[in-house]
């Protein structure tokens, strides 16, 4: 079995304790969707109704809320409203615009290499988020 499948099939189990570890060393795979549904390991959560640790373990590690399903177009945050009406995943599963500050945390959190020591570019970054977030 590949590492995807392990990771679609742990998610849809709702194996958290075994999966989350998996994440953390392969975040890439944290927005893998499932076949034919399109389901990622944050739409099982929200399935599940995983705990907020769970959920935000999953954030943590970059995953998305704006990805729906591929037939019924359903974000985690559909799924927590149709199936569990729980305020609290509600919170952390409700669709947020990404303001210019953290994409740019992000991309230098993801993507050091492109920033060496020397490199104008991590100045720019560093200014703009000490004066801008």
């Amino acid at each position: 079995m590949s590492i995807n499948d392990g990771v679609l099939i742990l998610a849809f189990q709702g194996e958290w304790d075994v999966l989350l570890p998996i994440l953390r060393d392969c975040p890439h795979l944290v927005n893998l969707p499932s076949e034919p549904k399109g389901y990622t390991p944050l739409h099982q959560a929200a399935w599940h109704g995983a705990t907020v640790p769970v959920i935000g373990e999953l954030l943590l590690l970059g995953a998305d809320r704006s990805i729906t399903t591929h037939f019924r177009r359903q974000t985690a945050y559909d799924i927590v409203v149709e199936k569990h009406k729980r305020s609290d995943l509600e919170y952390l599963l409700f669709p947020q615009k990404v303001t210019i500050a953290q994409l740019i945390r992000k991309v230098v959190a993801t993507e050091s290499q492109l920033f060496d020591a020397y490199d104008g570019n991590q100045i720019l970054v560093d200014h703009y988020n000490e004066n801008y977030s």
